[in-house]
């Protein structure tokens, strides 16, 4: 009978940045000791690259050397459901770290988070997003998310999970604190 590979259950957290145009992009990269993809990530994906600018080409004595890389703007899209992933301490790292989300108890106990301590993962990425938007506000002016996000009402939206409207919440909600 084969043995059972142990397995965490997550949400990704789309909410830990926020890139240039107001839109989600925090992505965690599959463990490199367990998959063999260096362009993949957890519940993740590209939805859409264009480039911003091309890279910039010097021909030196017959050769071509690239003296600027180009620029991509990258869309990403994410999943609307728990994912499950080995149970590796890369992963147990990025749960405690904010990056992914822990889907339920069992999850959250294996990465050392105390059951007292788990919270709903649709009311932490509630929470994780308001967070995220009042930072970026922060830095980059007061409404500034708001007028990106409208400034790309023509565009569609990229695919985020029904977790990821916005509510206020009641408490902060926004770091899981790691039990004892």
């Amino acid at each position: 009978m084969p043995i059972r590979e142990k397995t965490l259950r997550v949400y990704p957290n789309p909410w830990t940045y926020i890139d240039h145009l107001g839109r989600p992009a925090g992505v965690v990269r599959l463990d490199p000791f367990e998959h063999n993809s260096n362009r993949a990530w957890v519940g993740a994906r590209i939805a859409d690259v264009t480039v911003t600018r091309k890279a910039v080409t010097e021909i030196i004595r017959g050769k071509a050397f690239q003296g600027n890389a180009s620029d991509h703007d990258i869309t990403w899209e994410f999943d609307d459901g728990p994912i499950e992933i080995p149970n590796t301490a890369y992963y147990r790292g990025e749960i405690n770290a904010g990056s992914l989300i822990a889907a339920d108890k069992l999850t959250a106990q294996q990465s050392g988070i105390s059951s007292a301590d788990f919270l709903d993962p649709k009311q932490l990425l509630d929470a994780m997003k308001a967070q995220a938007i009042k930072d970026y506000d922060a830095q980059n002016g007061e409404g500034a998310h708001a007028s990106f996000a409208a400034s790309r009402s023509d565009e569609p939206a990229p695919k985020t999970s029904p977790a990821l409207a916005a509510k206020p919440a009641s408490k902060d909600l926004t770091t899981q604190p790691k039990g004892d």
